[in-house]
Parts: structure tokens; sequence; C-alpha cells
């Protein structure tokens, strides 16, 4: 995470948990139930309104302004798993068993505490690193957005002729996706770099990217059903040694599995620039070779444990959106959609390596 990601954390906690009173209204239902766990003689209060009140807020907590880097410090920081969809569910695995009270608000009692303590170190970080932060930051227009790829596991860049194949990758995604649609590669700006993990941040057009959006979202969907082929060969062949009388029936069984797996590979480039080309209107034929290598690279690069993000405004907070045309409004819509499934299925493949793909050869 760089230093403007460290930065933008204290914002995001200001509109998101603290304007939301996401905290507050998490101590007022533990304050509900505590009252009785410790007046047990007196008549039980319902503690709906608190709940409800809750789960409100946390569902307003928006995370698509947000980085993969980001959210992987909320998690670490015990903000992520108390807020949005997973926080909802954290409170109604705790009040499933209202029997246990003490028990219930011991929990909730845990929650504030990581809640409090997620948000007062992310205080800190800002107060800490604000005099390094420039004060000239340059927004994009209002029809942008950026989508930062990162090059890591497999993709990483560690030297110049790594960096060399890995300009070429991008440059020819980059080319792919915007002769598709009648543009030009450089449409794609990069906007900044980092080190570490090698991140490039690109400002595009948010029509643009919704193709790009849609090519990996399907990819990524491609590669779990690979994972799952794959495991359920390997899950075959465990079973050999256990009843070696049938050994060579899983091997069989295994093998068509493997089949099936390498079937999803070898039909992933051609399949997936297909679903894109859908997408495109008035898609130009004589584009047809560059969208697919685009494609093909892509995958690839995904393979490797490359990825790609996008860093959208929050919809009730964008100010930017709704001055953009109707054309625009769909297009971040359609990213905010697809960048929230890609980032569930990253989860799901969770994909440092895999053989796919072999395309390595220098431009």
């Amino acid at each position: 995470m760089n230093i403007d990601e460290a930065y933008g954390l204290n914002t995001w906690v200001d509109e998101e948990i603290i304007e939301h009173e996401v905290s507050a209204r998490l101590s007022q239902l533990k304050a509900a139930i505590n009252q009785q766990a410790t007046q047990p003689n007196q008549p039980r209060a319902p503690f709906e309104e608190q709940r409800t009140s809750f789960i409100d807020a946390a569902l307003q907590v928006g995370f698509s302004s947000l980085t993969l880097a980001q959210i992987t410090a909320l998690e670490k920081l015990g903000i992520h798993e108390n807020v949005g969809p997973q926080g909802v569910e954290k409170l109604e695995a705790i009040l499933a068993n209202t029997l246990d009270i003490a028990n219930v608000n011991a929990s909730l009692g845990e929650m504030i505490g990581q809640l409090d303590t997620g948000i007062q170190l992310v205080g800190t970080i800002q107060s800490a690193i604000e005099p390094l932060i420039d004060e000239e930051i340059d927004e994009i227009e209002p029809d942008q957005a950026i989508a930062r790829v990162i090059f890591d596991h497999d993709a990483s860049i560690t030297d110049i002729a790594e960096l060399k194949h890995w300009s070429n990758v991008l440059f020819n995604i980059g080319r792919g996706f915007a002769m598709a649609q009648g543009k030009a590669p450089q449409d794609f700006k990069i906007v900044s770099a980092t080190k570490g993990s090698l991140v490039f941040e690109m400002a595009a057009l948010v029509t643009l990217l919704v193709p790009l959006s849609t090519a990996i979202r399907n990819i990524m969907e491609s590669l779990v059903k690979f994972r799952d082929f794959q495991i359920k060969g390997e899950e075959l062949r465990a079973m050999r040694n256990k009843y070696p009388d049938d050994a060579a029936q899983f091997e069989k069984d295994a093998a068509e599995w493997d089949e099936r797996a390498d079937d999803v590979l070898k039909k992933i480039s051609v399949t997936v620039t297909e679903e894109v080309k859908v997408t495109i209107e008035d898609f130009p034929k004589t584009a047809s070779k560059e969208l697919e290598k685009a494609v093909t690279e892509l995958a690839s690069f995904y393979a490797k444990g490359g990825s790609v993000d996008c860093v959208l405004p929050e919809e009730e907070d964008d100010d930017k959106e709704g001055e953009a045309a109707e054309g625009t409004r769909q297009a971040i819509q359609q990213l905010r959609e697809d960048f929230a499934r890609i980032r569930d299925l990253r989860e799901v493949v969770q994909i440092e390596h895999l053989p796919i793909l072999n395309n390595d050869e220098e431009e």
C-alpha cells in the first residue's frame, strides 16, 4: 500500500464509518442487551430497533472507492469484518443464541473494541503521514476511473527484462481493448506507479474500462471452473491408495476431469473474446485478432498472479457521477458490479500461479 492509499483510509473511515454512526449504533445495541444481562429479574425489553439501526448503518458502508491494498489494511485493523454485509453476518451469528445474554454482550463488546481500535489506528496513521502528502492532487475527470494494474507473484517485476516483458503485455492488453472500441492505446493514461509489488495506475474513460472488466470477470469465472475440475481430479487420485483394487478406474476418471480442466483453459481466449464483443456497440471486425490477443495476455497475467483493480467513487457521495451523462453513469454502475464480483472471485480462486496459456514470447 502506498502512502496516498494509507492517507486516504482516514477519509473513508470518516465518510463510511463515522458519518453512518456504525460504532455508535452497535454500542446502543450492546447497551440494550447489557440492560438485560445486568437486570435479569426485570422484564426483557426488545432490542430489535437497535439491531435494525446497526444493520442499516453497516449496509451503507461501501468499499468500491477503496483499493485492494486498502481493503487488506482494513482487514488487518479489524474494521472490515465488523461493517458491511460481513459485519451484519457476524452480528446475526452472535445474536443466534440470545439465551446466553452474557456471551452475546461480551461478543458485541469485542466487535465495538475492534472497530474503535481500528478507527483510532487509522487516525494515528493519517496524522503521522500528513506532512508527507503532496497538497497538489490531480483529480480525474467525471467520466474517468482509475484502473490499478498489479504485478505480483509470478507476474511480478524484479528486473529490467521483466519490466520490458510485462510492459509489452500491458501495451497489448490496452491496445486490444482500445482498438475494439475505436480508440488508441494512448487513451489508457499512466497516472502513477508504485514499487514493491509494482502497481501502474491508469486513468481511462469508464466506458473504455467496461469491456475490460467484462473480460476479467469472465476469465475469473473460467478459472474458478478450471480450479474446481483440477480439485476433482486430485480427489479421485487420492482415492487410489485407499481403494487399490479400483485404482485404475480412479485414474481414468481423474484423467477425464483433467481433460475438462484443460478444455476450459483452451477455450478461455475465444470464449471471453466473444463475450466481450457483444458488449461493444458497432464492434469493428478488423480488431478481432487484437482483442483476442489482449484477452489471451490478460488471462495469462491473471493466471500468474497479476490483477487489475478499479477505484470508483461511492454512489451516494459522488457529485461528479451526478454531473455525468447517462451512458457514463451506467458504465460506472457496471464497473462497480463487475469489480465487486471480481474481488469475490479472487477470494474463491486464491490464484498465485496456474499453468495457463504459455504466452511468454518477447515482442
